[in-house]
């Protein structure tokens, strides 16, 4: 698997308006692509700055995801975002916790 690693600088002012599109927009549209894995959008509240780790089944698709992020940067923009870097990393283990027994 790969992973499409992101850092993002946020506007200020305008989080909830991000939230409302990274969960009515980006989210459904990132989990349609061919090859997703998982997806994990987070947000440090003493920087301001947003991370993501987007998980594919192999580094094309990951690499598609990052070349359409490098090409939208007009969009980003008008969502009062820019990307401070985007990295495809090979994932080398993963781990859930288990699901609970239930009696």
């Amino acid at each position: 698997m790969y992973a499409l690693v992101s850092v993002w600088t946020m506007a200020e002012g305008r989080l909830d308006e991000q939230l409302t599109g990274l969960h009515n927009q980006e989210v459904p549209k990132v989990t349609k692509l061919p090859g997703f894995v998982a997806g994990y959008w987070n947000r440090d509240p003493v920087t301001g700055k947003a991370h993501g780790l987007t998980v594919f089944e192999n580094e094309t698709e990951a690499r598609r995801l990052k070349e359409f992020i490098q090409g939208d940067t007009k969009g980003a923009a008008e969502a009062g975002m820019t990307y401070d870097s985007l990295a495809i990393v090979e994932v080398l283990a993963s781990a859930t916790a288990p699901v609970a027994a239930h009696n």
